[in-house]
């Protein structure tokens, strides 16, 4: 994956525009920790050579874009593990299924179903805690080197290390360090993993000295500890005077906290259902009544989608979860925060059916998450002032990377201008760039600035959209538009429910029947949102996705 282009993924999930990780998966549904092994993105070292202000800039920099991957990815899709039983239910049933068709004992069954379930979970939890280690090395990484350069502080770029959501005010830290592997967290199949800590203390307030990793929090007993204690590490920018104007927060405690805690109620939930379930299975099921061998489960399916179709992964990884996504109607959506326009599939977790028009994530009863290509967005530039002094023209937001901007003049004229064009000032609240040369008319106005991706290369993400926007229209393969479209799930998997053999068969001849008018079409891929092709393995994959409803009914 390239630097964040045009229509940002920040700015379509919500919040604010920031440079994306390398590799990282942008946007706010990258679920794909849910569901298999991961690798976690890592970072470079800070440049040599910095000044105090450029390491300052860079150090708050860094930590923005490794915030926006976690939350991306994890700490604003605390949902998604409300989901993630469906795919646990599946992994677990197939495997006794296994043992249950080669009439094994019951006892076997049940061993096999929850070794399957544990082995999960605990992949699940291991891709927690290393996403949390890379993130607190790649931080002690920027301590380290403002605490040894020879003219920055650690107050110039941490504004509080500790930070407490049930005190009055927030303040400025005294200290800050990291130890790593500190900590030790038990996962569930009896394998341990080493933490790092963070630490923070102001020496003017004993109440600032507070500790603390994804699975522990320590704090003194002052005015401002007790269970609405919430530490979290927060970077600074300022202007020239000092003065903060920006400000980031992450490695928050009760967000890492809250999500490993789910990842074991979930656990322990279905752990203790699997033996009723198993019961009646038992007792109502006989043995080679189905066979599973070749029966793939949700995480199976989104697996085999090869790294580079970003695409039909991240489809396929929302269905895994159960999530319904709409394949037959392409969604135009209006931003209004950001002014843009994209064009993608939507997916959504409630029962409810979209219409056109307009849309607040908070009042729907499920997630809505929106699968796009950036380089097909555009938007209008709103945040520029009116007039061009000699030709000078000033955004009053930075400028996004990898974008171009069509600046259109009162006096009918047009410049073409990227975010490398522009200056910012000292205080980073404005940007500006010189038009004088490429302009006849100097001393003039703006009419519309536009923008675009830089690149026409075909760049997905998968973003939750959690501020309200408007669905302009659905829109089919044949080109008809639609005011609606429905999102269809398949039950949940719980503790007395299992497919039967003649559902299977019905699945199963669907499937084929599917296959077949696939290969009869050509086989190299199919026509996909606007001529874009995803290859043979893809199609399949999709295919599998959309009817493969394992043991539900």
């Amino acid at each position: 994956m390239q630097e964040s282009e045009a229509i940002l993924p920040a700015a379509v999930a919500g919040g604010t525009a920031v440079k994306a990780a390398a590799g990282a998966a942008g946007g706010g549904a990258a679920v794909g920790w849910a569901l298999r092994e991961i690798e976690i993105i890592g970072s470079d070292d800070p440049p040599d050579g910095l000044t105090a202000e450029a390491l300052y800039e860079e150090t708050y920099s860094t930590t923005q874009t490794r915030a926006s991957t976690n939350a991306s990815s994890i700490t604003d899709n605390k949902n998604i593990i409300e989901g993630v039983d469906h795919s646990l239910w599946a992994d677990a049933k197939i495997a006794a299924i296994e043992e249950l068709n080669d009439q094994e004992s019951q006892d076997v069954v049940l061993e096999a179903g929850e070794e399957a379930l544990t082995d999960y979970v605990a992949t699940i939890q291991e891709n927690l805690y290393k996403t949390w280690n890379e993130s607190v090395a790649e931080l002690n990484t920027y301590l380290e080197a403002v605490e040894e350069h020879p003219d920055a502080e650690l107050t110039g770029v941490f504004f509080g290390g500790v930070n407490m959501s049930n005190c009055d005010s927030s303040y400025s830290i005294e200290d800050f360090w990291i130890e790593l592997d500190q900590d030790e967290a038990e996962l569930v199949d009896g394998s341990t993993m080493e933490l790092h800590r963070l630490n923070g203390q102001n020496d003017a307030n004993a109440d600032g000295n507070y500790s603390w990793s994804p699975v522990d929090l320590d704090e003194n007993d002052g005015a401002c500890a007790g269970e609405n204690s919430d530490p979290e590490v927060v970077t600074i920018r300022t202007d020239s005077e000092g003065n903060t104007i920006a400000e980031n927060r992450y490695l928050r405690y009760a967000d890492w906290n809250e999500i490993a805690e789910k990842i074991e109620e979930k656990y322990d939930e279905i752990k203790g259902e699997l033996n009723v379930w198993v019961d009646g299975v038992y007792g109502d099921v006989q043995s080679g009544e189905l066979d599973v061998d070749d029966l793939l489960t949700p995480r199976e399916q989104a697996e085999l989608t090869s790294e580079d179709e970003d695409f039909p992964q991240a489809i396929a990884d929302l269905q895994a979860l159960n999530v319904g996504v709409d394949l037959e109607r392409e969604a135009e959506i209006y931003l209004p925060d950001v002014e843009a326009t994209v064009w993608g599939q939507i997916a959504y977790s409630g029962d409810d059916k979209l219409e056109t028009g307009e849309v607040d994530p908070e009042d729907k009863d499920g997630s809505i998450y929106l699968t796009y290509d950036v380089s097909e967005g555009a938007g209008e530039w709103s945040a520029h002032e009116e007039g061009l002094d000699g030709g000078v023209l000033v955004f009053t937001s930075e400028p996004f990377v990898d974008t171009i901007y069509y600046v259109d003049t009162v006096a009918g004229e047009t410049v073409e201008l990227t975010a490398d064009d522009f200056e910012a000032d000292e205080d980073f609240e404005e940007w500006t760039v010189d038009l004088s040369d490429d302009l006849d008319d100097a001393i003039t106005e703006v009419d519309q600035i536009e923008y675009y991706a830089k690149t026409e290369q075909t760049q997905y993400e998968t973003v939750q959209l959690q501020d309200t926007f408007e669905i302009v229209t659905f829109t089919d393969s044949d080109g008809e538009e639609y005011d609606s479209a429905e999102f269809e799930r398949s039950e949940p998997h719980d503790d007395d429910n299992y497919i039967s053999e003649e559902e299977w068969k019905e699945q199963q001849e669907r499937h084929e029947e599917l296959i077949e008018k696939y290969e009869d079409s050509g086989g190299g891929g199919i026509g996909f949102l606007d001529g874009e092709e995803i290859p043979a393995e893809g199609v399949l994959l999709i295919v599998l996705a959309i009817f493969a409803a394992l043991f539900g009914r």
